[in-house]
């Protein structure tokens, strides 16, 4: 189905600035953690996938829900949007993670229900975000594409989860500069694996963050670490049985190591009895997977995104505030600042509405961070959030996107080669989910 889609307006959001720095606790888990014996049942398979072409005409169906081409949305909009394309596949289209490529132009990767289960949805466009190719890859099972980053060679890693074997599995899929799968591998065990994030690592493998199912039927922080041809190097899980630990987002640090983030719940002792309560997780580990330290963080926060500095890394989420007395913000935008050792430095809140949210976050080229995600002005109702702040939290400039009475969300923001940004995620009119696809000029 052909769209197009028109901005109603840009608005500026209003930020109230509340700084809440905490310090870290001691890492609980030991410096050279040994892996538990259940994870040296985790194994890389071979994965038995289709893949359908969705601008082959050929393939018989509703014509109406192969894609068609998307129409830019709006004209220049100082100082940052200069197009907005919304992409159609099917009734439930999600983008989740965007890169440019080495033409100018972009990838995209999420879900689609195009066949009638949730497969992964992999496309390229050209500069001008005019799709060249898109491709469904999907099994048996239901299976979903998190994130999408450029290989060394030129061609796509692609992480995912697929249900495949019936239970949930991470899925890597490795496709030439084409879109052509060469390789696709699952990894599980006989518990349930999901990859919420990934990285390109210095050594050409990749580094994947989700969570895993422990012993207990929770489910713990979970990082794998892979080479450049699928083959497991090591795997690590974060957590305690029968309390929920769980990894976002994943950043290859400078100095060879990993940093990823997410949540953790902790037991506490209230009188006259027990309450487990969320508190944000951020966990370093070295090349080899051993932990350098492990930071809990502000309570009821939860990290989705970090990027990774060579004097700290910088996280972003979202802080629920329902404990504050008399408190009228919710859930506000949460970014937060931890150091090499693990002591967090500084901590803000920003808020819009009684729902931001702050879902990813990357390094600009000015040396400064630039935060997607979502505010909810009405029931019902999502205006996409671009948010950039500086070393030390505060806030540049920031601005809400809407398309009129619909939802925008955004997922993911990678730098462009022009000092601009492009951000994928969702967009939501008449009951129809499609891709959303901005790019924002230099600021």
């Amino acid at each position: 189905m052909r769209k197009s889609i028109s901005v109603i307006s840009t608005l500026a959001v209003t930020m109230l600035f509340s700084s809440q720095l905490a310090f870290a606790e001691e890492a609980e888990l030991p410096a050279n953690n040994i892996l538990p014996p259940t994870e040296s049942q985790e194994i890389a398979q071979k994965a038995d996938i289709t893949v359908i072409d969705l601008l082959d005409k050929s393939i018989p169906g509703d014509e109406g829900q192969k894609s068609t081409l998307s129409q830019q949305a709006a004209a220049l909009l100082p100082p940052q949007l200069q197009a907005a394309h919304n992409y159609n596949f099917s009734p439930r289209d999600f983008g989740t993670s965007v890169v440019q490529t080495s033409d100018g132009g972009y990838v995209f990767v999420g879900s689609t229900t195009v066949n009638g289960n949730d497969d992964i949805l992999f496309a390229k466009t050209d500069a001008s975000q005019t799709l060249q190719w898109a491709y469904t890859y999907g099994g048996t099972g239901a299976e979903s594409g998190v994130e999408v980053r450029v290989a060394s060679d030129g061609g796509y890693m692609i992480a995912g989860t697929s249900n495949a074997s019936g239970s949930s599995d991470v899925i890597l899929i490795k496709t030439d500069a084409s879109g052509t799968v060469q390789w696709s591998k699952t990894y599980g065990g006989p518990a349930k694996e999901e990859a919420q994030a990934m990285e390109l690592g210095t050594d050409g493998g990749y580094i994947v963050a989700g969570t895993k199912e422990s012993s207990s039927n929770s489910n713990d922080a979970y990082m794998l670490k892979v080479d450049a041809n699928g083959g497991i190097q090591w795997t690590r899980t974060f957590g305690k049985d029968n309390l929920e630990d769980r990894f976002y987002g994943v950043a290859v640090t400078p100095d060879g190591g990993y940093v990823a983030v997410g949540y953790k719940t902790v037991s506490e002792i209230i009188n006259p009895g027990t309450a487990q309560r969320m508190y944000g997780l951020m966990v370093k580990v070295n090349g080899s997977g051993n932990t350098v330290f492990e930071s809990t963080l502000d309570r009821y926060s939860m990290l989705n995104g970090v990027a990774a500095t060579s004097n700290g890394y910088v996280a972003a989420g979202a802080i629920n505030n329902i404990d504050l007395p008399n408190n009228t913000q919710v859930y506000n935008i949460f970014v937060t600042k931890v150091g090499t050792s693990g002591s967090q430095s500084w901590s803000r809140q920003f808020h819009a509405t009684n729902g931001d949210f702050g879902n990813d976050i990357k390094l600009a080229k000015d040396g400064n961070f630039i935060v997607t995600g979502f505010t909810t002005p009405a029931v019902s109702k999502e205006d996409l959030l671009m948010l950039k702040i500086d070393g030390s939290g505060n806030a540049l400039w920031s601005n809400t996107y809407s398309f009129g009475d619909t939802g925008e969300i955004g997922r993911s923001v990678a730098a462009t080669s022009d000092g601009g940004y492009v951000v994928a995620g969702s967009y939501l009119s008449n009951s129809d989910y499609d891709v959303l696809l901005l790019k924002f000029g230099s600021d």
